[in-house]
């Protein structure tokens, strides 16, 4: 299984509800081109109030242009993904709350699986004590230089419960400086997922 995280953005707009209302209306070619929605997150800090992420998962597809989504709608970025220790049940997201997505730039491509094992290590923890949960954790599926991108995704049930969570127990921070050594940067971006209605 692959994902691919596309940034659209609404040039003629100042929000992002044409965004979602043209993703709602496509949802069905988007799903029937061999792609599954794994979720569509909009901003609220990160992302500008016209932007907003589309995660889709695919098996065989991964390759395929871009599914048209919008005439009026600019894709920003497009970058393929593979998880490592998570996902391990590819269903879209369904429950409320708030995304981070936090974007991290690797070194060393090598450094992927302690990144992820830390990162797995880490969450015994973290999860427990803060009632949070990491929803996977991605490499970019075909790095072109010795670095790469890698995305973890989290959800907190609110920004409190993020707040909170900056206090994690000495082990679990302990796993998350040892991750930041072998990184030259980390994005976040605080996301919200559109439920349907």
């Amino acid at each position: 299984m692959r994902y691919r995280v596309i940034k659209l953005k609404d040039q003629a707009s100042p929000s992002a509800i044409n965004l979602v209302q043209a993703l709602e209306e496509t949802r069905s070619a988007i799903e029937s081109d061999q792609h599954r929605i794994y979720g569509v997150f909009n901003g609220l800090f990160g992302l500008a109030s016209n932007e907003l992420y589309c995660v889709l998962m695919s098996d065989d597809h991964v390759d395929d242009p871009v599914p048209q989504i919008g005439k009026s709608l600019t894709v920003m970025d497009s970058i393929v993904l593979t998880p490592t220790v998570r996902p391990t049940e590819h269903v879209p997201r369904t429950r409320a709350g708030i995304y981070v997505f936090r974007w991290f730039s690797v070194a060393n491509k090598n450094d992927v699986e302690e990144i992820a094992d830390l990162s797995r290590q880490a969450w015994t923890t973290f999860e427990r004590d803060f009632g949070v949960e990491a929803q996977g954790l991605w490499v970019e599926a075909d790095p072109s230089a010795e670095n790469c991108t890698m995305l973890l995704i989290t959800w907190y049930t609110n920004l409190t419960a993020w707040e909170a969570s900056r206090n994690a127990d000495s082990s679990a921070t302990a796993n998350f400086r040892r991750r930041q050594t072998l990184t030259t940067q980390a994005y976040p971006v605080c996301t919200r997922l559109h439920l349907p209605e």
